[in-house]
């Protein structure tokens, strides 16, 4: 458990240190968590079984957190301010770790400097971020929640055996 305490956090220094993350926040707690525990695990990217099942448990229970709400909202308390917190860095690990798949890898990217960019934060703020990103993605946001969720339930099912990147 420490050990992945000092990934995640050094992860962190790591993305502000290399531009993903900001000081002005942009990037909204999905992403700045969501990166930080993708890259926690003792191999970027590992799929963490646990996590998984967390999420897939939630989706089949109705109870996940709505995929707009976590990509939209930001807070002051981070991710800590949902209940269960674990839910929502699972949540944001699993958004990741489907971002991360090579179907989708370049449109993610394009999506993290599209927000890093000073010139778009005025539009970045004003839109709904399941929708930019669904858009970088070539996708609508119904989609997207639709993809994501069956990632989610095939790598719970698996078990861990899903490769990183594949």
């Amino acid at each position: 458990e420490t050990l992945h305490t000092v990934r995640h956090e050094g992860a962190h220094q790591f993305l502000y240190a290399h531009g993903v993350h900001s000081n002005h926040r942009v990037e909204n707690d999905w992403l700045v968590e969501g990166m930080a525990t993708y890259l926690e695990g003792s191999e970027a990217g590992a799929v963490a079984p646990g996590r998984a099942l967390i999420v897939a448990n939630a989706l089949r229970s109705e109870n996940a957190i709505p995929l707009d709400d976590l990509v939209g909202r930001k807070q002051e308390e981070g991710l800590l301010a949902y209940k269960p917190a674990e839910l929502a860095y699972s949540e944001a690990w699993t958004l990741v770790h489907f971002l991360m798949q090579e179907e989708h890898r370049d449109g993610f990217f394009d999506y993290v400097t599209y927000l890093r960019d000073a010139r778009n934060f005025s539009a970045v703020r004003r839109q709904p971020r399941i929708e930019v990103l669904s858009g970088f993605l070539g996708l609508n946001p119904m989609e997207l929640r639709t993809r994501w969720e069956a990632y989610v339930q095939g790598l719970a099912a698996a078990g861990g055996q899903h490769q990183v990147g594949t």
